[in-house]
């Protein structure tokens, strides 16, 4: 069992590897791959109006220089809008945001008559510069630090608002935006007005310090979902700072806070359950979502922790047998006796679209192979889930996700029939899947070290353990 969840564990926490170690192609496939198995989108996609650089967007510079004064009130150095690496404004309905990436450089600031003396004070942004151009000419840049600083934001009702930002000192890296088109689509949080502001890999780490960091705040609205907060220049300075060290997400930055879609700041528990069984007429049946199946795709039963939740992924029959029973508990913790009849393949924190600096996903993979309780599981047409057969196109389907993510020679014998689920545990074993797949997913790692933002992982992961476990 242990050598299952570390195959598991190891698909989820990459660690960063260098580009020689690895093919780009191979990542590419891998990415694509992922994003296949369940493509859920939301029903209105942003439009994206991406700005040119030598303007200034929406008249957005007098806010974002305010903002950034409060934010980094404490710099050694006056430092000026040197350019803009990009700009876009992303409409929903409605609702406009922009988001703007830009550099400011130290730079050697005379007071010039007519010039207050807060527009040219020491250690700050000078507010009187354009965000996009630096037409000031008082500010000669110097040879020295750059600060990169991605800020979102916009208008309401006149009044000028931010979801968040951050900024780092550089020190002569280059930092790799995506293309400012791609923005709206690859940082927008979930089916928000809000835009994930993702922190390169070397300033993720909680001990490594940034400049400012002030990420959108996101919590859950049980009648309208997650609503994130838009703040006015004010507002900022009474802005308290990341959450308690306990409740930190321990992957470090993720560029959005707050509880975000999940009910509860910290670890919030989530059950995948693997359930195959054989029909009387001898085909391979898998338990699956009915919405997912009618949309194409492939997608496991999911539910909250707890023995109801478990109970209703079972179906009535076995919801009703378990509650005449001793067991009618409404506990968080499955009871032994159903313990006995799913084994847990893993257990532990997992990246989700929806985790946030201080929420995230623990999640808990189980496979059911009792073949009593198997044969009480059924469903009616009304039910949340049903039993799919896995025909040949299926078949073929599950062969090519383990064909696509092992070498040739592995996947040969991973999809090579085994008698039992022991069987199959220890073959994982012998062929070492484990290392395989760390060194897979530090490949993709290090050629895109921002893509699990938008990945459907866990369900690539339930696709997965399917594609092993069937054959």
């Amino acid at each position: 069992m242990n050598s299952f969840i570390c195959f598991i564990a190891a698909a989820v926490l990459a660690v960063q590897a260098s580009e020689n170690t690895c093919d780009k192609t191979k990542a590419d496939e891998m990415v694509e791959l992922t994003k296949s198995v369940f493509r859920q989108q939301p029903l209105i996609e942003p439009t994206a109006t991406v700005h040119n650089t030598s303007h200034d967007p929406q008249n957005k510079r007098f806010t974002i220089a305010q903002m950034l004064n409060l934010a980094m009130g404490n710099l050694e150095f006056s430092y000026k809008f040197k350019k803009a690496k990009a700009a876009v404004t992303c409409s929903i309905g409605r609702e406009n945001t922009t988001v703007v990436i830009l550099q400011l450089q130290e730079a050697n600031c005379k007071r010039s008559k007519g010039h207050s003396t807060t527009t040219f004070r020491r250690s700050a942004v000078i507010n009187a510069v354009d965000v996009l151009t630096p037409i000031e000419q008082k500010c000669r840049f110097k040879e020295a630090k750059t600060i990169d600083c991605v800020w979102s934001g916009g208008s309401s009702s006149l009044l000028p608002f931010t979801y968040g930002f951050w900024c780092v000192e550089t020190k002569g890296d280059v930092i790799d935006y995506p293309n400012p088109k791609d923005i709206c689509s690859e940082w927008r949080y979930k089916e928000t007005t809000a835009y994930r502001l993702p922190v390169p890999e070397k300033y993720r780490p909680w001990e490594v310090d940034m400049l400012a960091y002030q990420p959108p705040h996101c919590s859950f609205h049980p009648r309208f979902g997650a609503q994130c907060t838009k703040f006015s220049v004010d507002e900022l300075k009474d802005l308290k700072g990341s959450s308690s060290p306990e409740l930190r997400h321990k992957d470090g930055r993720t560029g959005i806070r707050g509880p975000g879609f999940y009910r509860r700041l910290g670890k919030n528990d989530f059950m995948q359950y693997l359930i195959l069984r054989k029909s009387e007429s001898g085909d391979k049946q898998v338990l699956v979502e009915r919405a997912a199946v009618k949309a194409g795709y492939l997608l496991l039963p999911e539910s909250p922790p707890g023995t109801m939740p478990f109970l209703n992924v079972l179906g009535d029959e076995v919801k009703k047998e378990e509650m005449n029973s001793k067991c009618c508990s409404c506990s968080r913790q499955l009871p032994p006796e159903l313990l006995q009849k799913a084994q847990e393949l893993y257990g532990g924190d997992m990246w989700d679209g929806r985790n946030t600096d201080d929420a995230w996903l623990n999640f808990h993979s189980y496979v059911i192979t009792d073949e009593k309780l198997l044969a009480k599981i059924k469903y009616g047409a009304d039910s949340a889930f049903t039993w799919l057969s896995i025909n040949e196109t299926t078949a073929k389907y599950l062969k090519g996700i383990v064909e696509s993510t092992f070498p040739s020679e592995m996947a040969k014998q991973l999809t090579k029939p085994t008698g039992s689920l022991t069987e199959k545990l220890g073959l994982l074993k012998r062929l070492d899947v484990v290392k395989t797949t760390i060194r897979i997913t530090n490949c993709v790692a290090s050629f895109y070290p921002l893509v699990p933002m938008g990945l459907p992982v866990k369900e690539f992961l339930g696709i997965l353990s399917l594609a092993v476990f069937y054959f």
